[in-house]
């Protein structure tokens, strides 16, 4: 590789979606930023524990909405040996 060369920046996307928003945000965001020389990689957290929106009874979502106030950490799976990749 020559003094001369330039490499594309890298942007590495981590992102959590508990609902379809983020997802879609997120989507958004990456094909504005293919109009750019960059170089994209998006790496989707997934828990380790399956999470679901308390639909249904109001107890669930005061509970749910609860323990999101006080930011209870939520184990994830590891991270893809590609996203570790981008980061290197």
């Amino acid at each position: 590789m020559s003094a001369n060369t330039v490499l594309p920046k890298r942007i590495l996307i981590i992102q959590y979606s508990f609902s379809a928003q983020t997802r879609k945000l997120v989507r958004s965001m990456m094909e504005g930023l293919e109009e750019y020389p960059v170089s994209l990689f998006r790496e989707r957290l997934y828990p380790v524990v399956e999470q679901h929106f308390p639909i249904g009874t109001t107890p669930k979502i005061v509970k749910k909405m609860i323990v999101t106030m006080f930011r209870q950490r939520v184990p994830i799976q590891p991270l893809s040996p590609q996203c570790l990749k981008t980061m290197t």
